[in-house]
């Protein structure tokens, strides 16, 4: 009887062992998840900030008219932004030179007033974490 009694208490600890051992594994997998998300979250957060900044920006001098434009080959076209170019912001990307940041003209109309639709992408260089503001602006002459 002493026997089978050390084999079933080996058994049972064995087996709680093996349970404990799986929760310690799931709180390590649930610290480290968590942990990776919150970085990502905060780069993304920082993303979404500098788009909006530079989206304040741009409006002010859309606004003005002291905007500047580039082709897609980066070369200054002039003051006046045409669909399809990218707005300068050599400025602005020496402040940040972790960060990618474009902004592009989809779309402009000249009626009686200047319609712009401006896209605006921020990413963090060597991330994955993108974000883009889009917005509408209109110049009323």
């Amino acid at each position: 009887m002493k026997n089978n009694t050390k084999g079933v208490i080996l058994v049972i600890t064995l087996i709680i062992t093996t349970i404990s051992l799986a929760l310690v594994g799931a709180i390590f997998y649930l610290i480290l998840t968590t942990t990776t998300f919150l970085a990502k979250n905060k780069n993304y957060i920082q993303t979404l900030e500098i788009s909006k900044s530079v989206s304040k920006l741009i409006m002010k001098k859309l606004k003005d008219g002291s905007i500047q434009c580039k082709d897609k080959n980066d070369t200054v076209l002039c003051s006046s932004c045409k669909e399809g170019c990218f707005v300068d912001l050599s400025y602005i990307n020496s402040s940040f030179p972790e960060y990618e940041i474009t902004a592009e003209i989809k779309v402009k109309h000249l009626t009686t007033s200047d319609l712009y639709v401006v896209v605006v992408s921020t990413k963090k260089k060597n991330s994955l974490e993108k974000s883009e503001t889009k917005f509408l602006f209109k110049k009323v002459k």
